[in-house]
């Protein structure tokens, strides 16, 4: 299946083999093995993948103080 998703530039995000909902105007088919060709593709928001940011830094923890020493 050939699908050229056109106006949606967070579709460039889906990863190959996932599963998506789209839809588009049927442009072509080859009737020996049924290959479509679908153009100006729309991809369902939902299905494309959330846009990742940077990667939060670990938290760190101070030091744990050793108690003071008691005049004797």
């Amino acid at each position: 299946m050939d699908v050229k998703v056109v106006g949606q530039p967070d579709a460039k995000r889906v990863e190959k083999d996932n599963v998506v909902h789209f839809t588009g105007t049927l442009v072509d088919t080859i009737p020996i093995r049924f290959f479509p060709a679908l153009e100006k593709a729309k991809v369902k928001e939902e299905d494309i993948p959330k846009e990742k940011g940077a990667p939060k830094k670990p938290v760190r923890k101070p030091a744990a103080r050793k108690p003071a020493a008691k005049p004797s």
